[in-house]
């Protein structure tokens, strides 16, 4: 087995199947050959220059990684260079989430052989594409705002609304009410 840092990447062989365990600023990825020994394993930056050198360089494999804020555009970026890709749905990774030896790692090992027994163990998951995503952010956007604006708008007329009532009636106070209140205050 070989194990490589960081940028390193190398070439595998087909029929391999890759777990990767997606992290904000580094990957683990576990390789597993035909036969479910570890090939390799290695870190490597989550950036697309430095997942896109790995998967270029990869024979075609069936790449597994876990739904997150990353995966769509490892997924998408992974399936680009070739590989048939599982997203796996988090709720269903027990082995993995309630592992007393939990780490990135064994994380990724883990989806590499789970993949490799049965994917629809993963149950896995299809993301939106990246144009459906784009539309999506922007009816997103656009909800917030017409929320954000509908109660400055309310706001807005009701005190639209006083200030016409106040400039067109003339006030509904009785004349002697201030005589009263001025008697009735210290000093008055």
């Amino acid at each position: 087995m070989k194990t490589f840092r960081n940028s390193e990447a190398k070439t595998i062989p087909s029929g391999t199947t890759v777990g990767l365990d997606v992290g904000d600023r580094h990957s683990w990825f576990c390789v597993l050959d035909e036969t479910g020994e570890v090939a390799a394993e290695g870190r490597v930056r989550t950036t697309t220059e430095a997942l896109n050198e790995h998967f270029t360089r990869w024979a075609r494999s069936r790449v597994v990684l876990e739904a997150g804020t990353s995966s769509a555009w490892i997924s998408r970026l992974a399936r680009a260079a070739g590989h048939e890709v599982i997203v796996a749905n988090p709720r269903e990774l027990r082995k993995i989430h309630q592992s007393d030896r939990k780490n990135d790692r064994t994380d990724a090992q883990v989806l590499a052989r789970m993949a490799r027994f049965d994917p629809q163990l993963l149950a896995p998951i299809t993301h939106r594409s990246a144009a459906m995503q784009n539309d999506l952010a922007v009816i997103r956007a656009r909800d917030v705002l017409v929320r954000a604006r509908s109660p400055g708008a309310n706001i807005a007329h009701v005190m639209s609304s006083i200030l016409i009532r106040l400039a067109t009636e003339p006030p509904t106070a009785k004349p002697g009410i201030f005589m009263r209140n001025r008697r009735n205050t210290p000093g008055g």
